[in-house]
């Protein structure tokens, strides 16, 4: 049975229709999606806008696209939502920069000064390489606390302490934080890598969703310059030369309105045998 020849559902679209409703909402580029379906490449621009234009068509896409979304349960409100959350999350709630005093900021006479911790594995390190060398001097006496206030007469930071990163715990970020992460991983000398969202992207395309940004396409003649337009003629003006290249150009009758369609042998237009 031939393709244009089946319909179903009384709704008069054969199955190349159907097809391309189906490659449409892939990724809704009609010229590809027409020509997935089986429509020729050279008429698939004019074939899209044809049958975007079929309120059947139409009311089949808006049809699927509501049964895709019941599926996956999500509607535009939840879309929405989501693109909010990630749009407006404070990038402050995942990622902090702290400010706090350096190693010279409160040692004795702004020495160098070690926490407990480091001066134990310092002296550990310094006697497992030679039992008999001295313990590491410790000028700057030991308790440095990073979150004291930097010193304003420290002569190594002048005052400006010095920044660490701290990512927060996982397990305390609020729900826009959290959807703020696209990736997190541990490296090899334990750093933490974090890769977040893009936050201009998603109110982009809140903007888009909610009407507030809308896309205007310009279109232009070759180099840019403006669109070469030719007046209209009526049918009966032309030579069957210039029909057969307004058909091969355009795939299309414009004057008369003729629906698209190949000629073959024997087929007229206006009363003129295609040869």
């Amino acid at each position: 049975m031939s393709n244009k020849r089946v319909e179903k559902a009384g709704d008069g679209l054969n199955l190349k229709q159907r097809a391309f409703v189906r490659e449409y909402l892939v990724d809704r580029n009609g010229t590809q999606a027409a020509i997935r379906a089986g429509y020729s490449a050279h008429t698939a621009q004019q074939q899209s806008f044809d049958l975007l234009s079929k309120p059947v068509i139409k009311e089949l896409i808006v049809e699927q696209e509501r049964r895709l979304a019941a599926m996956a349960d999500v509607d535009a409100a939840l879309v929405i939502a989501e693109l909010r959350e990630v749009a407006l999350a404070d990038p402050r709630d995942l990622v902090s920069l702290h400010r706090g005093a350096c190693r010279y900021c409160h040692g004795i006479e702004h020495d160098y000064q070690y926490t407990q911790g480091e001066y134990r594995n310092a002296l550990y390190e310094a006697k497992a390489a030679d039992p008999n060398a001295a313990a590491p001097p410790f000028r700057g006496g030991l308790g440095y606390d990073f979150t004291r206030e930097p010193a304003a007469d420290c002569p190594e930071c002048r005052g400006f302490g010095t920044e660490r990163v701290f990512v927060k715990d996982t397990r305390k970020l609020s729900r826009g934080a959290a959807k703020l992460i696209a990736s997190i991983k541990q490296t090899r000398d334990g750093s933490i890598e974090l890769k977040h969202r893009d936050q201009d992207g998603a109110l982009l395309a809140l903007g888009k969703v909610c009407g507030i940004f809308i896309d205007r396409s310009e279109l232009s003649g070759p180099g840019g310059g403006p669109l070469q337009l030719q007046p209209l003629q009526p049918l009966e003006q032309l030579s069957n030369e210039q029909l057969e290249e307004i058909l091969r150009r355009n795939g299309r009758i414009i004057e008369g309105h003729l629906p698209q369609k190949e000629l073959t042998e024997g087929e007229t237009i206006n009363g003129r045998v295609q040869s």
